[in-house]
């Protein structure tokens, strides 16, 4: 339901189409993922859960910063390299 309040959301940046189930279980109303198929989505929102499939591109990026703020300070030699450089893998016609 579009219409419908959003009290708790479950994120998973990666293919979610697994992980779905998890998102229900905690009770979440939407569940937003890179990546889902079809039929799988179709399950999910028959099963009472709201699915918003942003595409790797559209959220991975996202977390990257924090990542990589979180390994900086957990790497104590330094080798850690990053880029805040993002290019999309898609193309829109």
């Amino acid at each position: 339901n579009e219409n419908a309040p959003v009290c708790k959301a479950a994120i998973l940046p990666g293919s979610g189409r697994v992980e779905w189930t998890l998102a229900l279980e905690s009770g979440a109303d939407v569940y937003i993922t890179g990546d889902m198929n079809y039929h799988t989505a179709m399950d999910a929102v028959n099963a009472g859960l709201s699915v918003i499939d942003a595409g790797h591109d559209g959220i991975e990026h996202i977390f990257m910063e924090e990542i990589a703020e979180l390994l900086s300070n957990n790497i104590h030699n330094n080798d850690l390299i990053y880029t805040q450089k993002w290019v999309s893998i898609a193309q829109y016609i």
